[in-house]
C-alpha cells in the first residue's frame, strides 16, 4: 500500500478559501500567520486533553509550562489512507502551543501532521480567554 500526503498544504488550503468564503479567519490566518513545526512529543508528567478542547488544553498547557506560548490557526491531520493511496486528511481550526524554536506540541491531536497559525502573548490570552469561555 502506497502512502502519500497530497500536494496541498495548509497556507494554499487558506488563501483558496478566503477567496471563496466569507469566513475572515481564513484570510487573516493566511496573511498574518505562519507555519510552525515539526511536531514534538507531549513533555514529560503531560497527558493529552481531550478532543474538541484544543483552546482549553493548549491554554491550559501555557499556564504550567510558562516557556510555551499558545498559537491559534489552522491545522492538518492524517486521519488514515484512502483506497486511492493518498491520506485521509483534514482541516481544521486548531490550538497549540510552540516552544522557543517554534516546534508545535499539540496536546488534543495526536494525528497532526501541519501546522499554520498566530502565536500570541500570554498576557492577551490569559486575559481572552476567561472572558470568552472557550473550552473547544
Amino acid at each position: 500500500m502506497k502512502f502519500s500526503v497530497r500536494n496541498d498544504t495548509i497556507c494554499h488550503y487558506l488563501q483558496d478559501m478566503a477567496k471563496h468564503d466569507e469566513y475572515w479567519a481564513y484570510r487573516f490566518v493566511a496573511k498574518h500567520g505562519r507555519a510552525f513545526g515539526p511536531k514534538q512529543p507531549l513533555p514529560k508528567g503531560v497527558r493529552r486533553g481531550p478532543m474538541q478542547y484544543c483552546y482549553s488544553s493548549a491554554w491550559n498547557l501555557t499556564r504550567v509550562r510558562k516557556e510555551l506560548v499558545y498559537v491559534e490557526g489552522f491545522a492538518r491531520a492524517i486521519l488514515g489512507v484512502g483506497k486511492d493511496g493518498y491520506a485521509d486528511d483534514h482541516i481544521d481550526a486548531h490550538a497549540w502551543v510552540v516552544n522557543a524554536n517554534g516546534e508545535v506540541i499539540d496536546p488534543t491531536w495526536p494525528h497532526g501532521i501541519e501546522y499554520f497559525g498566530i502565536p500570541f502573548k500570554r498576557e492577551y490570552v490569559d486575559k481572552m480567554m476567561p472572558r470568552l469561555k472557550v473550552q473547544g
